[in-house]
Parts: C-alpha cells; sequence; structure tokens
C-alpha cells in the first residue's frame, strides 16, 4: 500500500505561504504596538508641563487668597484656597498619569523587543522546514506535509496572538488610567495642606 504523497514544489510553496502569512501579521501586529509607542512618546512631553501649570495656578489662587483675607473676603479667600486645592490635586493626578505612561513606554520597549526576538525564532524554524523541503528530490508524505503546516500555523498563531493581546492589554491598561482618573470626583484637603502651606 502506498503513502498518499504532496509533491516538494507544492509543498514549497505553502511553507513560502505560510511564512509570507507570519511575516505580513506579525508586521501588522509590530506596527500597532510601534504606534502605540509614538503616541505615547510624543504625548509624554506635554504631559510633563501640566504639573507645573496646576502648581503655578494653585500659587496664584493662594495669593489671590491671602489679597481676599487682607481684604475681610472670607467666603471669597475660602473659594480661592478651595480652587488651590483642586489645583494640587490635578497636578498630583497628572503625575501619576505620568508615572504611568512612563511605564508604558518602558513595558512596550519590552514587548516590542521580546516580539522580534520572538518573531526571529519562528522565522528560523521556518526557515528550517522550508530548507528541509528543498533538499528533499521527491515528494513527501502527506502525514509529514500536513504535521509541518501544523507546526507552521502554531508558531504564527502563538507569535501573532502573542503581540495582539501586548496590544489589547496597552488598550485596557488606557481604558482603566482614564476610568481611575473619571472616578475621582472629591478632594481631601488634608492631603494637601503640607504643600498648599509651602506655595
Amino acid at each position: 500500500m502506498r503513502t498518499a504523497e504532496i509533491s516538494r514544489d507544492e509543498a514549497m510553496q505553502k511553507t513560502k505561504d505560510a511564512i509570507t502569512q507570519l511575516d505580513s501579521d506579525f508586521k501588522t501586529e509590530l506596527k500597532n504596538l510601534l504606534l502605540n509607542q509614538s503616541k505615547l512618546s510624543a504625548k509624554l512631553p506635554q504631559m510633563k508641563l501640566i504639573p507645573g501649570k496646576k502648581e503655578g495656578a494653585a500659587r496664584n489662587s493662594k495669593k489671590k487668597m491671602e489679597e481676599a483675607l487682607a481684604k475681610g473676603r472670607q467666603e471669597v479667600a475660602n473659594e480661592y484656597k478651595k480652587n488651590a486645592m483642586m489645583y494640587l490635586d490635578q497636578k498630583n493626578r497628572a503625575l501619576e498619569r505620568i508615572k504611568r505612561a512612563e511605564k508604558s513606554l518602558e513595558d512596550l520597549e519590552i514587548n516590542i523587543d521580546l516580539a522580534q526576538a520572538t518573531y526571529e525564532g519562528r522565522k528560523s524554524q521556518l526557515d528550517d522546514i522550508l530548507q528541509e523541503l528543498e533538499s528533499m528530490h521527491s515528494a513527501i508524505s502527506t502525514a509529514k506535509f500536513r504535521a509541518n503546516m501544523e507546526m507552521i500555523e502554531s508558531l504564527r498563531r502563538e507569535t501573532v496572538n502573542k503581540l495582539t493581546e501586548q496590544n489589547a492589554e496597552i488598550e485596557a491598561q488606557n481604558r482603566i488610567s482614564g476610568i481611575e482618573d473619571s472616578g475621582r470626583n472629591s478632594i481631601n484637603s488634608a492631603d494637601y495642606e503640607d504643600e498648599f502651606n509651602n506655595l
């Protein structure tokens, strides 16, 4: 009984197609990671200006509070102090966002390097399968070809899924950060009393 076979040329073509698909999928997902990195890198310098602006606004409010007190306008002074505390809280939240952004950038850089290393390893395995096929002079068994194709598909999925998960994790972190920021409506003035006094 003869084993089912597939021609060497057909096996090579399908392997090359699978390698091309891996390259394409990898480049698409890597592009998304690089785009996220680029967007965040572009935002960071502007983000770093906000704490200073908020502190300046707090100083200005404190000065106006003192002027209102000097004129005997306690209610106006209280409002300016409340504003100063709000600006100090906003400064603190801006500093937290900067830390998160810097951590995200670091994570992105690691993920990009890791993805590149993973891809190079997977590509090498696929190239090895292709070289094995090139060294054959006749048809190969359908079972061996299927095993190769399953391995290729598994490597492709593993590589691309990892990148897709990393992109999804970045998106989830961005959404969580936004929810955390919007969830903080009340300000505990006691937290900022020392900072206010040192303005």
